[in-house]
């Protein structure tokens, strides 16, 4: 678009080094092709701001690039901006297609590392274009029949001694502002493509370059606009801003395939710290409705006294199985307490109810913990803790582990653990454990308010039919 040559770098950070490079020969600028890189993305934003207001009015997209590319030849030829204004031109093009030969596989050991890793990086950018293409179109894009289309296209170019393909992010940009909906237009891109290389190439010798550059610009300004989706993502989970950020600056600048392997790598790492610090809560139950809310979130939420029910908004695996204990043991009273609360003094040991409250307050469970009036009353009347397994979509052997020994110190204590809301694979994970050998399948509900009716149908308003999970399952 300046008209500057700069040589081509290779390896991690080769976009920061052309830039210096280009910054450092600013004063070099022609000014022929910085006027008409300028006057190309003027015409083509206007057009498209223009067409994006009145597009229901178009019946059929204009092909603006095209017109572009055909009127910059044209001007080129007859004003003769390359001997005149010293504009740079795209040159002599060969013509002919290379003779179709086998591929040869000599080399091939020596290669197949790289191979793999041109073959991910490929793969990765044509989905991530394909996706940030379709996602304002709403179309699906099918990864496995994408990933056989690009398989066929490098099998059947191997005869050719063509290069690796992918897709090109201006292409395609330029394709999605066009509208096009299916890969036939492709067909029209081949005979043009085979018209130039065959008969038509040296009209193209005339073609500017700071055209051709314009166009890619304009072409890209639908990826730049993705910084606007960076307070969104903020605001719904910050491991997509980091993971969007990170990606963001390796590829700038280290390489796009660097910071393809770094977007993976962080992507997977984020999983597993957002299994770790996932959160559980304990859940109450709306005065007038049958439906559930987070206590800390919700004012008008009743709980039973006898009864805890908790959530935990993660699977269950080797990697948070204590964390789950952990979050259940701060929202639920540890069996350790219960104990303690059962062998607290009679008033009358004590002397009075006041005095039975400065007991309370300077109870120490384990010899350590302090555990305050109000908890011991509360965890006194406590005898159901119900576990809801909405979220918890798997459990390893880790987390079964963890579950049985939970199961256990309750039951020592006197007090059910009921599990509700269990998928399907959640159950034959347990079945295949012989977790219930030593857990009754009768505490297994469907929903909540199914263990609730079941513990006692006081708890709720209007009865429920009682459904535990073999009952269903014979249904």
């Amino acid at each position: 678009m300046l008209g500057i040559q700069v040589l081509p770098r290779f390896g991690a950070g080769r976009l920061v080094y052309m830039y210096v490079d280009l910054f450092t020969e600013i004063k070099m600028t022609v000014l022929g092709d910085l006027t008409i890189a300028l006057v190309t993305l003027v015409i083509i934003l206007t057009y498209r701001i223009i067409s994006n207001r009145y597009k229901i009015h178009l019946k059929f997209p204009i092909p603006l690039e095209l017109l572009i590319v055909a009127i910059g030849i044209v001007a080129s030829y007859f004003g003769k901006l390359e001997s005149n204004y010293d504009v740079s031109v795209l040159g002599e093009v060969p013509v002919g297609f290379p003779i179709p030969s086998v591929p040869t596989f000599q080399r091939g050991s020596n290669m197949v590392t790289d191979c793999l890793i041109m073959a991910l990086i490929i793969f990765i950018i044509c989905v991530s274009t394909a996706r940030t293409a379709g996602k304002k179109e709403k179309q699906y894009t099918d990864y496995n029949q994408e990933l056989i289309a690009y398989g066929l296209c490098h099998v059947f170019s191997s005869f050719f001694s063509c290069f690796p393909q992918a897709t090109s992010p201006p292409r395609t940009m330029t394709l999605k502002h066009l509208r096009a909906k299916t890969t036939f237009h492709a067909i029209f891109t081949v005979l043009i493509m085979a018209l130039v290389i065959l008969w038509i190439g040296q009209v193209f010798e005339f073609l500017p370059m700071a055209m051709i550059g314009a166009i890619v610009v304009a072409s890209m300004t639908d990826l730049f606009t993705q910084f606007s989706e960076l307070p969104k993502y903020w605001k719904v989970n910050r491991f997509d801003f980091f993971t969007w950020m990170i990606t963001f600056l390796v590829s700038i600048f280290a390489d796009l395939d660097y910071g393809s392997v770094t977007g993976i790598v962080f992507s997977f790492l984020s999983v597993v710290v957002q299994h770790q610090v996932a959160k559980g809560r304990t859940i109450g139950f709306s005065d007038k409705e049958s439906v559930t809310f987070d206590e800390k979130r919700r004012i008008h939420v009743k709980e039973f006294p006898s009864v805890k029910v908790f959530m935990f908004d993660a699977p269950i695996i080797f990697a948070n199985a204590e964390i789950f204990k952990d979050k259940l043991y701060r929202h639920v009273p540890k069996p350790q307490i219960k104990t303690e609360a059962v062998r607290l003094p009679s008033i009358d040991s004590v002397g009075s109810r006041t005095n039975e409250s400065d007991y309370c307050d300077n109870l120490k469970v384990n010899g350590h913990v302090h555990v305050k009036n109000d908890k011991i009353c509360s965890v006194a009347k406590l005898k159901h803790v119900v576990i809801d397994c909405q979220k918890v979509n798997y459990v390893d052997i880790s987390g079964i582990d963890v579950l049985t020994e939970v199961m256990r110190e309750y039951k020592e204590v006197e007090i059910n653990v009921y599990f509700v809301n269990c998928s399907t694979r959640v159950r034959d994970a347990l079945q295949a454990s012989g977790f219930f050998t030593s857990f009754p399948k009768d505490h297994i509900f469907y929903d909540v308010f199914d263990a609730l009716f079941a513990i006692d149908n006081s708890f709720l308003g209007t009865p429920l039919k009682i459904s535990t999970v073999e009952e269903i399952t014979k249904l």
